[in-house]
């Protein structure tokens, strides 16, 4: 009876022991989206189906380039190994509930002492009558062993349970990683392909203006012999012109460097790309980025660290029920004889030995509450992150659709500025010619054009880019 209480008593001290060290924290709330991205006209944002990213999508040279990124990138193959990773240990974490099972065996040889205890027992059994035959006990003493034992710990806390979901997720928020990985893949891509295109315009519209300057240098060459024109002209033009060239080598350094980029993340080594170099400024008719919430369920980093929130919650609570103590079931099953011929005398051979235990952590609590401790803080670190990338994701709509509407606006006005530009050189080298103007209108003219050009060019690059940034910022899709 006492025995009874005693064993009540000590379960109790052990549950409120662990009770007092697992109380839960009150649970963080989450970043609640907007209804609407504001100051936005919903309804000319409307996307009707994927076609929208066709600029992507139906080029041939930017798709074959994106499907060799996909195939050879390395962040992408890693990426694709951590899941195969993630994958092995879910599998591991599904059955850590079932009962370990092992096969042992075993032989052993012993005198025992007369004055011992044992060896006074083995003496007394000598003098049974059933010391005779099979049953005679030899000497020195052996035993013989084989059979299987079975450790089962039951989950009554959910402890594994707890550890198989937090497995689960992980996997899940893996395949997430890759899927925001290969959108990243196909927006950087991109953006360094319409980037290169630019870049190559640039080069073709600097190529065409040198070869202006080339001319009306020539011009106030001989219009110098003739008396007409002085060295200063002759010196401002040599220097617009030398001008020009250095910007012409340095669009080609910059269009080299992004070729190179581009050729790293396909996973190769640096080559010179041979491209189309019809240079083109996309446009999208009507497209939908749809409203706020709907990035929680298309933006892969954001499911990635949602599910990465649910794991670090599951290893929270499987941390807490460590505390608990813990309910194991043994269970031997076997043969034994102290002769190994015997070992097939069934069932006179046959050993079973079953235990229960229940085991509470006492001098592992340290260990066990540090654990807790850093679990606690990985789930806070999840948190902050899900909000992090939830608030950054909004963020990004918001401002790639700004930049569309404005750099629309603003490349429009800019185009009519290189059109009477561009007409007021013929102009200006017709009056030169003519004598009606004067070298210094010839230089600001083609000064002011080619700089206008390439001022219209960045403001397509800005645009095409923008447009990237809205399809990665949505979600992506078609890859």
């Amino acid at each position: 009876m006492r025995l009874n209480k005693f064993i009540c008593f000590f379960t109790g001290l052990m549950f409120l022991g662990a009770c007092s060290i697992t109380q839960s924290n009150t649970a963080e709330k989450l970043q609640v989206l907007p209804d609407n991205y504001s100051n936005l006209n919903a309804d000319t944002i409307q996307v009707k189906d994927s076609s929208a990213w066709a600029f992507i999508r139906g080029d041939k040279q930017l798709s074959q380039l994106i499907d060799t990124a996909l195939t050879f990138n390395f962040d992408l193959r890693i990426a694709a190994e951590n899941i195969k990773m993630a994958n092995a240990q879910l599998k591991a974490a599904k059955f850590v509930w079932l009962p370990n099972a092992s096969i042992n065996g075993g032989v052993s040889a012993s005198r025992l002492s007369k004055y011992s205890l044992d060896g006074f027992g083995l003496e007394d059994s000598k003098l049974s009558p059933l010391n005779t035959g099979n049953m005679k006990i030899p000497e020195p003493l052996k035993d013989f062993y084989f059979g299987t034992q079975f450790t089962w710990e039951l989950d009554v806390w959910q402890k594994l349970n707890n550890k198989k979901k937090a497995a689960l997720f992980t996997a899940q928020s893996k395949v997430w990683e890759k899927k925001y990985l290969t959108t990243q893949i196909v927006t950087t891509v991109a953006a360094g392909y319409f980037e290169w295109l630019a870049l190559n315009h640039q080069l073709e519209i600097l190529r065409d203006n040198i070869e202006l300057q080339q001319a009306a240098l020539e011009i106030v060459l001989q219009q110098k012999e003739m008396g007409r024109a002085n060295e200063l002209a002759v010196e401002l033009l040599m220097a617009q012109l030398q001008s020009s060239k250095a910007m012409e080598a340095e669009a080609w350094e910059k269009r080299q460097l992004c070729g190179n980029a581009i050729s790293s993340i396909c996973g190769k080594l640096p080559t010179q790309l041979h491209l189309d170099t019809q240079f083109y400024a996309p446009k999208l008719g009507s497209f939908s980025v749809g409203v706020p919430s709907y990035l929680l369920q298309n933006r892969a980093d954001i499911k990635q660290a949602e599910f990465e929130l649910r794991a670090a919650k599951a290893d929270v609570n499987s941390a807490k029920a460590a505390f608990y103590p813990n309910l194991t079931i043994t269970a031997d099953i076997g043969m034994a004889a102290f002769d190994a011929v015997l070992l097939l005398e069934n069932p006179a051979s046959l050993a079973i030995n079953v235990l229960g235990g229940i085991t509470q952590p006492i001098f592992a609590r340290k260990k066990l509450k540090a654990e807790l401790l850093q679990s606690k803080a990985n789930q806070k670190r999840a948190y902050l992150q899900y909000e992090k990338v939830t608030i950054g994701a909004f963020t990004e709509v918001f401002a790639a659709i700004n930049t569309i509407k404005n750099v629309s606006e603003i490349a429009r006005l800019k185009q009519q500025e290189v059109q009477t530009l561009v007409k007021s050189i013929n102009t200006v080298d017709e009056l030169f010619a003519a004598g009606r103007a004067t070298y210094l209108e010839v230089i600001t003219v083609q000064k002011n054009a080619l700089q206008s050009q390439i001022d219209l060019i960045e403001l397509e690059l800005r645009h095409q880019i923008a447009l990237v940034n809205l399809y990665r910022a949505i979600g992506g899709s078609g890859f």
